[in-house]
């Protein structure tokens, strides 16, 4: 009976959670929006900026727009004109800011002034949608992490531009802009390098290789042991072939079996391992099989390649 209770109980605190954990995001991001707000009318700007810019990415539809319209008027009269610019885009390009004369009045003013001081330079990356951080304002997480591709103004002069992508490598990019750049004209592909292939195929079959070499060696010792032992125990040939034979002859075939094995195996890890491309690619055979074989007088394997 008691069992049958836990379970309706259990459900229905479950339930009860969710829309509590909600709620509870939903009141610190409103607390966060209000002291943003605070820190604004009372001139403290640079807080104003880290808060809005912590609840950017839990912002959506007309709320985003409006800090975003917030961030580049605050942008601009601290005098961080690149960002003033990208924040009043951004707000521009929305519904809501579409017909908004008056900022769009404001971001042709900061266009204005960063063409006196600034290039801008288009940034386009492969692949498209990896994420790039610019040398820009930061969040209290860190720097601001967009998506390409992206139109940013630059000072002249070296600039460090982090790139990131699923599926490659995090690069650091340093663009260098000259003040004879054609604002507008300047376009960057970046293209971080792929990840190198995993070996963990080729020291596998290396690593076998080594194992069942040794595993060789070991029976091999034993059978040369053996044989010492039984020259040793009988007199006439006769005995000592019989003995040898039933006792020595199969640890003998084993060791020798390995051995095959073995070598098969490290040959197989070698040309795997050859046969990657060397820009990075996985281009190459996906999998080795090594089979041991008895052959008329001795032992081998057999190796097969899948591509």
């Amino acid at each position: 009976m008691l069992t049958r209770l836990w379970v309706p109980l259990v459900m229905c605190i479950c339930i009860m959670c969710v829309p509590s954990r909600s709620f509870a995001e939903e009141e610190d991001l409103a607390r966060l929006l209000e002291r943003a707000k605070a820190f604004a009318s009372e001139n403290r700007f640079d807080e104003a900026i880290s808060a809005w810019l912590s609840a950017l990415d839990r912002l959506s539809g007309s709320e985003l727009a409006t800090v975003r319209k917030k961030l580049g008027l605050t942008c601009q009269q601290t005098n961080r004109l690149p960002e003033a610019w990208h924040f009043l885009s951004l707000y521009l390009s929305s519904p809501d800011g579409r017909d908004d004369s008056m900022v769009r009045g404001w971001s042709q003013e900061v266009e204005d002034s960063l063409k006196q001081t600034h290039v801008k330079i288009r940034i386009s990356c492969h692949p498209e949608g990896a994420s790039i951080k610019l040398p820009t304002i930061e969040s209290p997480a860190g720097p601001i992490s967009r998506r390409c591709p992206i139109t940013w103004w630059f000072l002249p002069g070296a600039h460090d531009i982090r790139l990131e992508a699923g599926g490659f490598l995090s690069r650091k990019f340093e663009v260098d802009v000259l003040p004879r750049d054609d604002p507008g004209a300047r376009k960057l592909v970046l293209v971080p390098p792929a990840p190198k292939p995993s070996r963990a195929l080729e020291w596998s079959l290396i690593g076998s290789g080594l194992a069942l070499g040794a595993a060789g060696g070991v029976l091999n010792v034993m059978a040369w042991s053996k044989n010492k032992d039984l020259r040793a125990k009988y007199d006439t040939e006769a005995t000592y072939d019989d003995a040898r034979r039933r006792q020595v002859r199969p640890m003998a075939i084993a060791a020798y079996t390995l051995y095959g094995v073995a070598g098969a195996a490290a040959l197989a890890g070698i040309i795997t391992w050859a046969a990657r491309t060397p820009g990075g690619s996985t281009e190459g055979p996906t999998g080795v099989t090594v089979s041991p074989m008895i052959m008329p007088g001795g032992t081998g394997a057999l190796m097969t390649f899948d591509f």
